[in-house]
């Protein structure tokens, strides 16, 4: 399938970046035993945290080996924050002992350690407890009050060995921290789905021999912590490769969850109709609108046009083409969930590699093709005549990235990013009906 261009002159350096990370992420998730310290370069510890690791081991000893989180927003050894409320700041170190047997540094065990450390009067750092956790690796952790409490909760989440993932809830109080909440997962983040300005954690969980693949929201109340709500997910998944915070309708968020069974990617939706309640709608009532959602890998849900209501991007060949054509050009349509129907937002020309997308207005639709000038690499947007090649179909505009900035005669530029310069030339006179006016031309140019 030829979603965009077959080959490419340019592939946008960020995209390139992208690429890397992906594959390297793809890689260490599906490859059990690597840790975040032996695939990412751990990053520095200010001087700051440098004061808290010499406390550390002051108390440890110095044959300890620093954990990094693999994800999240707290990606360091030592995380240093307000984990009680009472407005000073504490410290977290995740670390594991280790040996040196014949001069090779080995973990000592499989088990982490977290490590509380607070200062004295003085402002020096020293330990205050120090905990056992599980597993070998953090997955992530997140500092966040859940449901209505008020003070910072901390969830930990840990690897095995054998890749599974645990999420372990705890509160720190009188220098302890404190918690039996624990569940497996292969997701954790934290949303506020029914808009109370409570936020809940949400759990991933995959396909067992028990229960297919669902999501879970934990809440807390006083000193109980319960399941908030549960809803089904896409009993297919092998990989949730995308998950957006968004928006379903003005008044209602959602959680967009894009998966693959291994060759596809497909969407659920989940939102909450009603407090403690949760819905996928691409499931109910035996809707399979989740079908609808189908498309190739690269194609994540995204917010296209900046209205906070996320478009899932599903693709169809465009007018002059059939799917057997090797040269064939797809429209991405940009699809949204409407009175549990899948609906036509937009559809557009997107380019992953060129970092952008074109939006069709609304009387562009089904009147408009597009196809690839091989010899300069421009993206040619054609007046659809039936029974014509499309090579032999007018010309409306053309777009061309090109590196650098150079002038180009008849060419009007659009955007800059990177040093990659997006150019629109029209070659047709304005009497054309279809030839759109520079506003609707900036209105439906977006960088990715």
């Amino acid at each position: 399938m030829n979603c965009s261009k077959s080959y490419k002159r340019i592939l946008h350096p960020f995209y390139a970046v992208l690429c890397i990370l992906y594959s390297v992420l793809c890689f260490s998730a599906c490859n059990i035993g690597f840790t975040a310290d032996s695939l990412l370069v751990p990053p520095k510890l200010s001087e700051k945290q440098k004061l808290v690791y010499e406390a550390l081991t002051n108390a440890t000893g110095e044959d300890i080996r620093l954990k990094y989180p693999l994800s999240g927003q707290y990606r360091s050894a030592v995380t240093i924050a307000d984990i009680d409320g009472d407005g000073n700041e504490e410290a977290i170190a995740f670390y594991q002992r280790i040996e040196t047997p014949g001069g090779t540094a080995v973990a000592a065990d499989n088990s982490l350690r977290v490590n509380i450390l607070d200062t004295t009067p003085d402002g020096e750092w020293y330990s205050v407890y120090d905990h056992a956790g599980v597993g070998s690796d953090i997955d992530r952790m997140i500092i966040n009050p859940l449901g209505s409490t008020k003070t910072p909760l901390i969830t930990i989440g840990f690897t095995m060995l054998s890749g599974a993932k645990t999420a372990r809830i705890y509160s720190y109080t009188d220098n302890r921290l404190s918690g039996e909440f624990s569940e497996n997962y292969i997701n954790m983040f934290t949303a506020d789905l029914d808009r109370d300005e409570d936020y809940e954690l949400c759990l991933l969980h995959p396909n067992t021999a028990d229960r297919a693949a669902y999501i879970s929201l934990v809440s807390v109340e006083g000193n109980l912590i319960y399941e908030w709500g549960t809803a089904e997910l896409n009993p297919t998944a092998a990989e949730y490769v995308n998950i957006v915070s968004g928006a379903l309708s003005p008044k209602t968020s959602a959680i967009y969850i894009d998966s693959t069974d291994g060759e596809s990617l497909y969407t659920d939706i989940v939102y909450s109709p009603a407090p403690g309640k949760l819905r996928n709608p691409m499931y109910l009532n035996e809707s399979k609108l989740i079908e609808k959602t189908v498309r190739p890998s690269g194609y994540m849900s995204t917010d296209i046009d900046g209205d906070k209501i996320l478009e899932i991007p599903v693709l169809s060949v465009f007018p002059g083409y059939n799917a057997t054509r090797e040269d064939a050009v797809y429209s991405t349509n940009w699809m949204y969930l409407d009175n549990y129907m899948i609906k036509k937002k937009y559809s557009s020309y997107y380019n992953s590699e060129e970092g952008y997308a074109f939006l069709f207005p609304a009387r562009w639709d089904g009147v408009v093709t597009v196809r690839h000038d091989e010899r300069t690499g421009d993206t040619v947007f054609c007046k659809y005549t039936a029974g014509a090649d499309v090579k032999d179909m007018p010309e409306l505009m053309r777009i061309t990235v090109a590196e650098g900035d150079a002038a180009r005669t008849g060419h009007r530029l659009l955007k800059n990013k990177d040093n990659f310069y997006y150019y629109i030339f029209s070659p047709l006179s304005e009497d054309e009906p279809l030839i759109l006016t520079d506003t609707e031309i900036d209105n439906s140019f977006r960088l990715l």
